[in-house]
């Protein structure tokens, strides 16, 4: 018995069915993001809030209280920024691929159009390749988004770790 080659039934479900995996991965880690996003606005806007008055409980911050609570908020700045990262669109490809393979939407528009059906055609003399092409890419690109969200998420705990010893040092100091 062989193995099965890229052109075997066999190899394109197989490669079809990672493809899909690969696919809603990226779709739950976008929803997480998108999740965490909206609460960490919510969080950060509060945390602003104290910040701008520079009071807490109605006490003013001590200094050292103060250097805790805004390390904790460019903690938390930073967590908004990779979640940002984390739902922004990825439009360019992270490898180099050869110029005649269509394995998705930024392949068609990184050539003229007058060369997309040449291109269209030499990508499906071969479709193994832009199968294996795309599962590569869109695994890249959730787990891009899914190391995006464990960094947002550790400066998050950082930032609450921060900003509760500032409220702690404000109330003994």
């Amino acid at each position: 018995m062989t193995s099965p080659g890229p052109d075997s039934p066999e190899f394109h479900a197989y490669a079809g069915r990672l493809l899909a995996d690969a696919r809603n991965e990226v779709r739950q880690a976008d929803a997480k993001a998108s999740l965490l996003l909206a609460g960490a606005g919510v969080a950060l806007g509060a945390v602003l809030s104290t910040t701008l008055t520079g009071r807490m409980h109605g006490r003013p911050l001590t200094d050292a209280a103060a250097w805790l609570w805004w390390a904790g908020v460019c903690a938390a700045t930073a967590g908004v920024t990779f979640l940002g990262w984390a739902v922004c669109p990825r439009t360019r490809r992270t490898t180099p691929t050869t110029a005649h393979l269509v394995s998705y939407f930024g392949d068609v528009v990184a050539r003229p159009k007058e060369a997309l059906e040449e291109r269209l055609l030499r990508t499906l003399r071969t479709p193994s390749v832009s199968l294996v092409d795309q599962i590569y890419e869109v695994s890249r690109i959730a787990a891009t988004k899914y190391t995006l969200v464990r960094r947002a998420l550790l400066l998050f705990g950082t930032a609450a770790v921060l900003c509760a010893t500032a409220l702690l040092v404000n109330l003994v100091g």
